[in-house]
């Protein structure tokens, strides 16, 4: 959590009780709806979880030098097909925020070089993230000698990428 999560969160905060407060004002015994401390926590809440989703950096992820941006199809075809090391394929999008977050990670993997990195912008590359059945963004494919071994839908930390290019080169050594 950042000072910039907690500003946020004090402002919904802080609005939240405001608005309890003029509805207090304004209530007949009756009233269902909350009082004002409620209202604030809730508006805490609701501010922070918009500053969890808002704050993340904006733009295009950058990417490594070690990380492959995969202009084509047969491109990803022939990088996962003619290499010995696994392939982690990363399908995002520039406006995709858990995207965004993830590449660090994403680029932490190419650079600890036990496994090939390839990126596809499923904006430029429709019909591979299609042929892929991409449906849901972030998507982590991990490919060993042209086989698929893991697939993950959704933000991924650091150890879970790398748990599954493990988990990908135990099952190659386990098939030989």
């Amino acid at each position: 959590m950042t000072v910039s999560h907690i500003a946020v969160a004090a402002a919904g905060a802080l609005a939240g009780y405001l608005l309890g407060k003029r509805h207090e004002r304004r209530a007949t015994r009756e009233s269902f709806l909350p009082a004002p401390l409620v209202m604030g926590g809730l508006g805490a809440v609701i501010a922070y979880v918009l500053a969890v989703v808002m704050l993340v950096p904006g733009g295009a992820p950058e990417w490594d030098d070690s990380v492959v941006k995969a202009a084509s199809l047969t491109e990803v075809e022939q990088l996962i097909n003619e290499t010995d090391k696994p392939v982690l394929v990363d399908f995002y999008a520039d406006w995709c925020p858990p995207c965004r977050r993830m590449a660090p990670h994403v680029n932490a993997i190419a650079r600890e070089g036990n496994a090939m990195v390839v990126t596809v912008d499923v904006d430029e590359q429709g019909v591979t993230a299609s042929e892929y059945d991409v449906q849901v963004l972030p998507t982590i494919l991990v490919f060993h000698e042209g086989e698929l071994r893991a697939r993950q839908v959704g933000y991924q930390g650091l150890d879970e990428l790398r748990r599954l290019i493990e988990q990908a080169a135990e099952e190659h050594e386990e098939a030989a």
